[in-house]
């Protein structure tokens, strides 16, 4: 039966979008300042829902997380709320024993996952618990990674999808690898004699945000006093990881910035700051610059915290980044770059493309690249990831001619520079911005809600591969299973607990199974029943937590294993 209602706005007010957040807290604020590696989808997962609480116009979000984690989440907002200039009212954190009560309201416009495009968590929960069908929507990061083909993207033709459903890719650009992926899947399930797979979700394109208070323009001099730079150089500066594998090959950047340095000698100076994965690179860097004569005019400032990020655009005159690898996806630091008020130039590559605009925020170095990929194709399952990238990346060309021109013109034209610089800073601010962003998902959100309300809901029927039966597959490890006729008898441990002589101490991660007043009454229950020379079942405890106190009937099993495992209760003998 179809169902269909229109949702007003004001309706929506009250209606709840779910997020399933990144593993870390994406408020912790001591984890910002750390100079630990990141994770670049984690970072970007986490700035999203940093974005999405801040700015979501109406309805509330609440965020979904494991419910060891809850209390952490919970503190961290308050913080962030606390320290906030707006935003942050309509944000929840609920722990996952939640979402069955959650699910089974109708009051869900959407639930998001921001760790990658991974439907599979979302489908079961629709299908285990949602009274209607509502869109699920995930987002992409990096594609390339041959895992992924199997342990992801195929598994995304055996998930429960509807017409509702989306994976949001970062760039147009993604959008396209990614239906070739499927494809590809699709074409090779086929030819192995599979069903037809099916695959009803939609691919939507929107882009990351930046928070604009963070990065703006800021005093030059003085960030270049904090930075140890010098004053009167015009710097050229390239932020964010550094590795040919994952990001960009220093070398061709390099080889370019000898030729401006050519022509501008003490005038210019590169700056290269970013995490680099092992000391080889920062070898491999200095290795290079001294090799071209150009190591007195190059900085290389190794792994500087993400806090930083903003001073470094604040000291320079121009970004630079020459991403050429295919495990790049959208590109944050360009983005960054413009809201600080920098021209850039960039690659024409993935993410850039969609960012930039060419001659007006910055320039787009054309990219060239030849099929030869056929031996790292053959033995891609076999080899580490990173070397397959590297080879693929080493045959990706940037035009160093162009390069070189870009980066003379606005070396030589301090004043386009400015003007170029005031443009990019207007264009994030319209397009870009966290508030602009957000924006734009609430609006497809809004449109799969819309949509959801007229889709017949098949996938309850369908059957879960993700849902594992651990006591059905592995019962026979135990000597002997536990039946629900079982007769349970106090243990002078139990006896000493219920005397209060003796304390229960279960593992804190247990808190949301066992319960002390469950775990407190069982143990009573046993207690007085054994006066009038009663043993009860296990069976006959489960029923009564259940009625009485509304356990489930497996939560209260689970509260009497431990108490036999603790050795408070023991089996009586058969």
């Amino acid at each position: 039966m179809l169902r269909c209602r229109v949702l007003s706005r004001k309706d929506l007010i009250t209606y709840m979008i779910g997020v399933i957040p990144p593993p870390t807290n994406p408020f912790n604020r001591n984890r910002l300042a750390s100079p630990a590696p990141i994770v670049g989808s984690e970072l970007a997962g986490r700035k999203f829902v940093n974005g999405l609480v801040k700015f979501l116009p109406e309805s509330s979000v609440s965020l979904f997380v494991p419910d060891s984690h809850a209390k952490d989440f919970e503190t961290e907002v308050h913080i962030a709320r606390r320290c906030s200039k707006g935003g942050f009212s309509s944000v929840s954190v609920q722990g996952y024993s939640a979402l069955p009560r959650v699910l089974a309201s109708e009051n869900t416009i959407t639930f998001h996952e921001t760790s990658g495009p991974e439907f599979h968590r979302l489908a079961y929960l629709r299908a285990q618990f949602a009274q209607r069908p509502f869109p699920i929507t995930c987002v992409t990061y990096g594609l390339s990674q041959q895992y992924l083909l199997w342990e992801v993207f195929t598994r995304l033709f055996f998930t429960p999808t509807l017409g509702c459903d989306s994976i949001l890719c970062t760039s147009h650009a993604t959008r396209e690898a990614l239906r070739k992926i499927i494809a590809q899947i699709s074409e090779g399930l086929r030819q192995a004699g599979m069903v037809e797979a099916r695959a009803a979700f939609r691919l939507d394109v929107l882009p990351l945000g930046v928070d604009t208070d963070i990065y703006c323009p800021g005093d030059r001099q003085m960030a270049r006093r904090l930075l140890g730079l010098p004053a009167g150089s015009t710097i050229i500066l390239q932020f964010g990881r550094v590795d040919p594998s994952t990001k960009s090959d220093p070398a061709p950047l390099l080889r370019a910035f000898r030729e401006v340095a050519s022509k501008h000698g003490e005038k210019v100076m590169l700056v290269i700051a970013g995490e680099m994965l092992g000391d080889h690179l920062a070898a491999y860097v200095r290795r290079t610059a001294h090799a071209l004569g150009i190591a007195h005019l190059v900085e290389l400032r190794a792994s500087p915290s993400t806090t930083e990020g903003p001073l470094y655009y604040s000291a320079a005159d121009i970004f630079v980044s020459l991403s050429d690898t295919v495990q790049e996806s959208y590109g944050l630091a360009p983005v960054e770059a413009m809201a600080s008020g920098l021209p850039v130039v960039v690659s024409d590559w993935d993410g850039y493309r969609d960012t930039v605009v060419h001659g007006e925020t910055g320039f787009l170095v054309n990219t060239c690249w030849g099929e030869c990929d056929e031996e790292v194709c053959l033995y891609a399952p076999l080899l580490p990831w990173d070397e397959c990238h590297l080879r693929l990346s080493q045959s990706v060309a940037v035009d160093l001619e162009a390069l070189v021109k870009y980066l003379e013109f606005l070396v030589g034209n301090p004043l386009e520079r400015k003007a170029m610089g005031e443009r990019a800073r207007k264009h994030v601010e319209a397009n870009l911005s966290w508030k602009q962003v957000i924006r734009k998902y609430y609006n497809l959100w809004l449109e799969l809600s819309e949509a959801s309300l007229s889709i017949s809901d098949s996938t309850r029927s369908c059957g879960c591969l993700d849902r594992p039966r651990y006591f059905e597959t592995f019962s026979q490890y135990a000597t002997e299973k536990v039946e629900g006729g079982d007769k349970l008898a106090l243990t002078p441990a139990g006896t000493l607990v219920c005397r209060r002589k003796e304390q229960l101490i279960p593992y804190g991660a247990m808190n949301h199974t066992l319960s002390q007043k469950i775990l407190i009454v069982i143990l009573n229950y046993v207690r007085l029943t054994r006066l009038i020379k009663y043993s009860p079942s296990v069976q006959e405890i489960c029923e009564k937590m259940h009625s009485r106190y509304g356990v489930s009937k497996h939560a209260a099993l689970a509260n009497v294993m431990w108490l036999i495992k603790q050795g408070f209760l023991a089996r009586a003998a058969k």
